[in-house]
């Protein structure tokens, strides 16, 4: 169940916890995710002007399993921005905004937000000249392939003759004379 952040607005009982940064670094968002505990309602990732960058709600348990226990916070959504769709530019002032609810008991609030940045996304008509390519099969020829079972026979046969001759060296004392 994802924690509907619009409806405890409403409500009007919220905790916000605002902070903001100045990025370093020019580049594409990839990838994006918020960090809450028990009493989280989403966090919210906003870029000059106020445009929104990401946004993250909470997935809560509703078990008693492991990685499921009711009333706790187990995940949280992530976003997937279009490659090349949300841009940072240096010296651009990020707010990050961690709402929690004040109707549910926590400690206090805290609010992380974590995100990948791409300094420049691959070209999708020019993705086989990206620097990464992904191979579906490999052929190995039968010359390679007889090559390495050989060289694995040979370290095998090494040790094989180590441990046997270091055996000899330090065999067995006998106890009487």
């Amino acid at each position: 169940m994802v924690a509907s952040s619009a409806n405890a607005v409403s409500d009007g009982c919220i905790d916000v916890q605002r902070t903001s940064l100045t990025m370093p670094i020019s580049g594409h968002v990839i990838y994006g995710v918020a960090h809450q505990h028990t009493g989280g309602i989403g966090s919210t990732l906003f870029g000059e002007e106020g445009r929104v960058i990401c946004t993250s709600e909470p997935i809560y348990g509703e078990g008693k399993d492991a990685g499921d226990e009711a009333g706790y916070v187990v995940g949280m959504s992530t976003c997937y921005p279009e490659p090349g769709s949300i841009q940072i530019t240096a010296g651009e002032n990020l707010v990050l905004e961690s709402y929690y609810s004040s109707t549910q008991k926590h400690t206090g609030v805290m609010g992380i937000f974590y995100i990948l940045v791409a300094e420049r996304t691959p070209n999708p008509t020019n993705f086989l000249h990206s620097p990464i390519h992904i191979h579906e099969k490999m052929k190995v020829s039968a010359s390679a392939l007889a090559i390495v079972a050989l060289l694995g026979l040979a370290v095998v046969a090494v040790g094989l003759r180590y441990r046997l001759k270091k055996g000899r060296e330090e065999g067995y004392q006998p106890i009487m004379a």
